[in-house]
């Protein structure tokens, strides 16, 4: 069984995902493959240099990630341009992850783009990490030290909140503390097993 975990920028996918491997479950991250597709000396990588400029490129030949979504969230055309070069890998990739994870109980598929680039096909059902766009801004350009209309120029480009939760199974409200978020994990994590006729006690997976 495979759940699609997605969410806006700087919802808190990667907390909930962490959560979810710490207790053995596997978690197939596109950030990760993101990051792999684009190491340093990569096809990927020239064909990024050569569509938004060699100065994305930094001394050591490693890509400047906040240079290029500066450039790569101006306009759709930019996205577009971007999106035409790194999804067919960051999918391909993916998807030999999938069929190498153990989907038994569950796997966890983390998806930034999950329903914007129609992975959540792949799924059995979505969970989504929800944040109201005012935390997603705060977080975001604490955490990246980005500006924040770096930031809200990401949200934008990004699937409509409402429409995100919409297309969900499953809503995480992370706008409280940590051990808020990991409780409606925990129960989560318990329906999931559930489904696989597994039964697992609530102590084990305590804050």
């Amino acid at each position: 069984m495979i759940i699609g975990l997605t969410g806006g920028i700087a919802s808190g996918k990667s907390l909930c995902s962490d959560w979810f491997a710490a207790r053995a479950i596997a978690v197939v991250d596109a950030d990760v493959v993101a990051r792999t597709v684009v190491h340093t000396g990569s096809p990927v990588l020239g064909e990024i240099a050569t569509a938004f400029g060699e100065d994305v490129l930094q001394a050591d030949g490693s890509l400047n990630r906040a240079l290029l979504r500066a450039r790569a969230f101006v306009d759709e055309e930019s996205r577009a341009r971007l999106n035409a070069i790194m999804q067919p890998r960051i999918r391909e990739r993916l998807l030999q992850e999938l069929d190498g994870a153990v989907q038994q109980p569950y796997c966890i598929l983390s998806v930034p783009l999950l329903l914007e680039n129609g992975l959540d096909r792949l799924c059995d059902a979505v969970l989504a990490v929800d944040v109201s766009v005012q935390t997603q801004l705060s977080r975001g350009s604490r955490r990246d030290r980005q500006q924040r209309d770096a930031i809200a120029a990401i949200i934008a480009a990004q699937i409509p909140r409402a429409e995100r939760l919409r297309r969900s199974h499953f809503i995480v409200d992370n706008e409280g503390s940590s051990a808020q978020t990991y409780l409606q994990l925990a129960l989560l994590h318990q329906r999931f097993l559930a489904w696989n006729g597994i039964v697992a006690p609530m102590r084990a997976h305590s804050i």
